[in-house]
């Protein structure tokens, strides 16, 4: 795949940009620098070079891409669809599927979206931690309002969809040792998705035991 094929930027994190190759793949780039501030400097540091010495991980594709065959790529059939879809690598990036509405728009992130009140999106969101704590997924920042997509089934109806594995177990954390224990990397699991919950959850006592809230 030549460069000249990546299109239009369409998000961007701290080491990566995504960019669209067609209407239905999207490539995740590592960018060539992190820039990181130290008081009044500005101090760029080679991606590669940083995210290795920080994390231990060289290439974050081909560790997202590691994790998604491990623990992503076959869910439950309750969670088909909850979990981006990885095509593989690529000389250039990570080639996913772009996550789209029913009305064929790009979905918004959790973060974009702000405040969802529709009573599936949560069920789904509960679903997806269960099957995280059952098999001792520690996902950690992956589960965040960035990392979560609002994908709209229809104008009032949506699922969850996580598009961020690359955050995974306690390398992530590498002052935070204890995060290797069972224990402490489920209760960490939990505190993500409870605040998640606490910072976008509009759900009323009403759209609780309704089959969806009036709006997304």
């Amino acid at each position: 795949m030549k460069t000249s094929f990546i299109g239009l930027k369409i998000g961007e994190g701290n080491h990566r940009s995504v960019h669209l190759i067609d209407n239905a793949r999207c490539m995740k780039i590592l960018k060539p620098f992190v820039e990181k501030s130290y008081g009044p400097l500005r101090v760029r540091f080679p991606t590669p070079l940083y995210t290795y010495a920080k994390f231990g991980i060289r290439d974050f594709n081909e560790h997202e891409y590691s994790v998604y065959q491990r623990f992503f790529s076959s869910p439950p059939n309750n969670l088909r669809g909850c979990f981006e879809r990885i095509h593989g690598l690529s000389e250039f990036g990570l080639i996913a599927e772009i996550v789209r509405d029913f009305d064929g728009g790009l979905s918004k992130t959790l973060e974009r979206t702000g405040r969802v009140r529709d009573a599936n999106f949560w069920r789904k969101l509960i679903e997806v931690r269960e099957f995280l704590l059952e098999n001792n997924i520690p996902l950690f920042d992956g589960v965040g309002a960035s990392g979560i997509m609002v994908k709209k089934l229809d104008g009032f109806v949506a699922m969850p969809v996580f598009v961020d594995f690359k955050w995974l177990g306690q390398q992530m954390y590498p002052f935070q040792q204890y995060l290797r224990l069972r224990r402490f990397a489920r209760e960490k699991t939990m505190r993500r998705f409870s605040r998640i919950s606490q910072q976008y959850c509009d759900l009323s006592q009403e759209s609780e035991t309704a089959p969806s809230g009036k709006r997304i």
